[in-house]
């Protein structure tokens, strides 16, 4: 089996410097796309864009497959957001990522999403691994698959925050 390779980046903070910098070199597209998000989302969405300059890459050149996945030159990416932290991966394949913040979560919802009731942190597992998934296939929660063994999910905690990265298997 083949190691897997790719980048993993965070930034915490936001500020008006960042925006300006970011909001010069996005495509119109996404300029049309930022425009109508809410605040919270669009910082999210400054964010993801500035840690791939910081990579090197040219967000003007982003494009969008069927499934409105991103994808530059060739490359993969997935960002995600979990309070302060924004979070982005890039690879040669498809790949998805989530970050959530470690804390406690209603038993009710956690039945909503699970067949009994499990630990907070477990639950967290279990609801990144899903997040990464949708984020690696570009499509929503109500196409999760219950068979994921054609994936590989890494998952690690990261301070108060458990991180997963979700990749289909090298066959």
């Amino acid at each position: 089996m083949q190691k897997k390779q790719h980048k993993i980046i965070s930034v915490s903070k936001y500020n008006s410097d960042i925006h300006n910098y970011v909001f010069e070199r996005l495509n119109t597209h996404d300029k049309e796309k930022l425009d109508k998000m809410p605040h919270d989302r669009m910082i999210h969405f400054i964010m993801g864009r500035y840690l791939m300059l910081k990579e090197g890459l040219d967000i003007s050149k982003i494009t969008y497959n069927e499934n409105n996945k991103p994808l530059i030159d060739g490359i993969y990416f997935s960002i995600s957001h979990s309070d302060e932290y924004t979070i982005f991966i890039c690879d040669k394949e498809e790949i998805g990522i989530d970050i959530e913040h470690i804390k406690k979560i209603n038993d009710n919802i956690k039945l909503t999403f699970m067949k009994k009731l499990v630990s907070d942190y477990e639950f967290l597992v279990h609801m990144t691994r899903m997040e990464s998934y949708i984020k690696l296939n570009g499509y929503g929660l109500k196409n999760f698959a219950d068979d994921v063994s054609d994936y590989d999910f890494e998952t690690f905690k990261y301070k108060d925050y458990i991180i997963t990265i979700c990749k289909r298997k090298i066959k």
